[in-house]
């Protein structure tokens, strides 16, 4: 639905499977902006941001984070989880 929304809106859209996949992308092809599902399959949203944060070559990049999940606890709890 989003891809659909920003493509009729004149966006170029590239998409990726994973977080491993997205940030080999965003190195590649530095992206005016990335959004980035926090639930992805190999290395989560939380990780693939922090490393893109991280990375004096896509630092720069604005993200935008976005999650289907509803769960109140999920946010927290992975939050929680990283600072270990």
């Amino acid at each position: 639905m989003l891809i659909r929304r920003l493509t009729r809106l004149g966006y170029e859209v590239d998409v990726t499977r994973d977080g491993a996949e997205g940030l080999c992308r965003a190195r590649l092809d530095q992206p005016d902006r990335v959004i980035v599902d926090l639930v992805l399959p190999k290395l989560d949203g939380w990780a693939a941001t922090r490393r893109l944060q991280a990375d004096p070559v896509t630092a720069a990049i604005p993200v935008l984070a976005l999650s289907a999940s509803a769960v109140p606890g999920d946010r927290l709890g992975k939050a929680d989880s990283d600072r270990e």
